[in-house]
């Protein structure tokens, strides 16, 4: 599974470890900003205001993790993914949970998760903290795949019902017009002929 690692594959990995850090910076700082509320309230102050960073672009932090996986080229996220660090990875797969529970860009966040499982299964089933996770993790992905398979199942039963009526129409369109043309033929062939005219007129 393991290939050379590449330039590209540690630019992707800092990324990622960046993107994590930063939203569990955003997390500390939102749980602080939380607690100065509560404690303003029992004060009966104003509540202090929050404000947004300007580096999640205006997106909560799921659709931040989403965005940045999605920058990175699939050719480099397997390898970025693997070579994170086992902690960095545990951070990772925690906020892919999330994501799975907020039905997030499915498909790329169970290819994660599988990434991630495959690369340190073992300590994460030890890790207290990652083995609930990898539970959760294993009943969302299957909850997930099996919603994207009924909803394939739907649309492909979709195009195959306007599959047959896009065919039924082109028949009856066809069906049309070879009436006309039988008309248009009949017509014309009275027109060229002066004896038929002249049998009609009688």
């Amino acid at each position: 599974m393991y290939k050379q690692v590449t330039r590209d594959t540690v630019e992707a990995a800092s990324r990622l470890s960046e993107a994590l850090e930063l939203l569990d910076h955003e997390t500390k700082r939102r749980q602080e900003w939380l607690a100065d509320c509560a404690a303003a309230k029992e004060r009966k102050n104003p509540e202090p205001e929050w404000i947004e960073n300007p580096i999640l672009l205006g997106l909560d932090q799921q659709a931040y993790l989403i965005r940045c996986l999605k920058s990175i080229r699939a050719s480099c996220l397997e390898q970025a993914v693997l070579v994170l660090p086992f902690e960095t990875a545990a951070g990772l797969l925690l906020r892919l949970c999330s994501c799975l529970q907020s039905n997030h860009d499915v498909e790329l966040c169970v290819k994660s998760c599988l990434l991630i499982v495959s690369a340190h299964d073992a300590r994460l089933a030890l890790d207290k903290k990652t083995a609930g996770a990898l539970e959760a993790v294993r009943k969302l992905m299957r909850s997930r795949v099996a919603s994207l398979r009924n909803k394939i199942g739907s649309n492909v039963a979709g195009l195959r019902v306007c599959l047959q009526y896009t065919k039924d129409s082109q028949l009856s369109v066809g069906e049309a017009n070879e009436a006309n043309d039988l008309q248009d033929s009949s017509a014309l062939k009275d027109v060229m002929d002066p004896f038929a005219l002249s049998k009609r007129g009688k």
